[in-house]
């Protein structure tokens, strides 16, 4: 991937990871207490998770959606893998992000790990026929958010080439212009 490639990928995974914890938000927002909690500790393992196993699609060269389709095909396990961790950061929130700093770095080395329990990328033992689509919801509106704002970027470019190149053309309104100064 060229830098330009890695740039916009990077812009990309944090809008989809935005969009991802509003729709959690508004999934929790909407359903009874105890349901909303059960809700927050699953999306926060799936989180959690993708954190650990995106450096090792990153280091594999894999794009953000082709790794978040992997993800969603495993999710059943993916789920198990950041449930332990998610489960200890919701028991001891007056702790901070403190156990987040502490165990996060070894998730890492555990999901890189392709002879223990880590992400190996073609495992069909951990996919399952039912794909979580909560990540492909958020990359479609991601996708809609950011073309809206490519185009929007392409009309302003467009528009202020045409005033260039009309105010170059007109050698009247670029005299006028220069007296004006």
């Amino acid at each position: 991937m060229t830098p330009k490639d890695l740039m916009g990928d990077l812009v990309a995974r944090t809008v989809i990871i935005t969009i991802y914890m509003i729709l959690c938000q508004l999934l929790c927002a909407v359903t009874k207490p105890w349901l909303a909690t059960i809700i927050e500790l699953a999306t926060q393992s799936l989180l959690i998770a993708f954190y650990c196993f995106e450096y090792k699609t990153a280091a594999a060269g894999i794009d953000t959606p082709t790794g978040l389709n992997l993800f969603e095909r495993q999710w059943v396990y993916q789920t198990g893998f950041g449930f332990p961790f998610t489960l200890v950061m919701y028991l001891s929130k007056s702790l901070g992000s403190s156990v987040f700093f502490v165990f996060f770095p070894l998730l890492v080395v555990i999901s890189c790990d392709e002879n223990g329990q880590g992400l190996l990328l073609v495992r069909n033992e951990r996919k399952t026929d039912i794909k979580f689509h909560l990540f492909s919801i958020a990359m479609q509106l991601k996708d809609k958010f950011l073309d809206g704002i490519t185009r929007q970027i392409m009309r302003q470019r467009l528009t202020a080439s045409t005033v260039s190149e009309s105010a170059a053309a007109d050698p009247i309104t670029k005299d006028e212009s220069e007296k004006t100064r």
